[in-house]
């Protein structure tokens, strides 16, 4: 299998008004290749919190490609007993508000890190999908 790569994409910056403050947006999207696209994990809020909004919470690892569903709100979460299951789901696109040009460019550039490593482990996790079988004999 062909290694997996993720292509990072980020949407042009505008300046957002929140509270008579200025913040500039960041958006960025993941198109993965031999991979998932859908690597940011968001914290699924339900509307009755006093603040509205799922919440960023990381780039995916391994583990929670395979593990977290693919879904977009507190409502769409899968239920068991009437109880969510887990508050956490994926999606290709994360936005955040930030309050200067230098954060946003700090922000930008931790995804693209985080992305790398979940590359780099992901290639490794395949290589280790590899079955081998060895013999062991005495001398």
């Amino acid at each position: 299998m062909s290694p997996a790569s993720i292509q990072l994409t980020k949407a042009s910056s505008n300046v957002l008004s929140c509270a008579e403050k200025s913040m500039w947006s960041l958006s960025v999207t993941a198109v993965g290749t031999n991979i998932v696209s859908e690597v940011f994990v968001y914290q699924a809020v339900p509307v009755t919190e006093p603040v509205p909004g799922d919440r960023y919470q990381c780039v995916a690892s391994v583990l929670e490609l395979k593990s977290l569903p693919v879904v977009a709100g507190f409502d769409k979460l899968r239920k068991r007993d009437g109880i969510y299951q887990t508050p956490y789901y994926r999606t290709a696109t994360v936005t955040f508000a930030c309050y200067s040009a230098d954060e946003l460019d700090q922000t930008w550039q931790t995804i693209q890190d985080q992305v790398q490593r979940l590359v780099d482990n992901y290639n490794q996790w395949q290589s280790l999908q590899t079955q081998e079988t060895v013999t062991i004999t005495s001398d």
